[in-house]
């Protein structure tokens, strides 16, 4: 679904920078018009943009959002 991997990294999204590595960390699967997002986001909002943006393509479902959002340095510290 070709539409559904240019909605989520158009390149005037803030998803885009997610494209532009070698192996983009959101993976997009699709079956039978039911979507799955799996990967890591930098944060909250893009996992939840990815999954607004999924949800509005033309011949989608449903989409289950299985995102996790990365965490980082400082905060892995602070939880000890």
């Amino acid at each position: 679904m070709i539409a559904l991997y240019r909605r989520i990294y158009n390149f005037d999204s803030p998803l885009f920078w997610y494209a532009t590595s070698s192996v983009p960390p959101i993976h997009i699967i699709v079956k039978n018009g039911h979507v799955t997002l799996k990967g890591i986001v930098a944060n909250q909002g893009d996992s939840d943009l990815a999954y607004i943006a999924a949800g509005q393509v033309s011949g989608v479902f449903d989409v289950k959002n299985e995102l996790q959002v990365e965490q980082r340095v400082d905060e892995k510290v602070s939880r000890k």
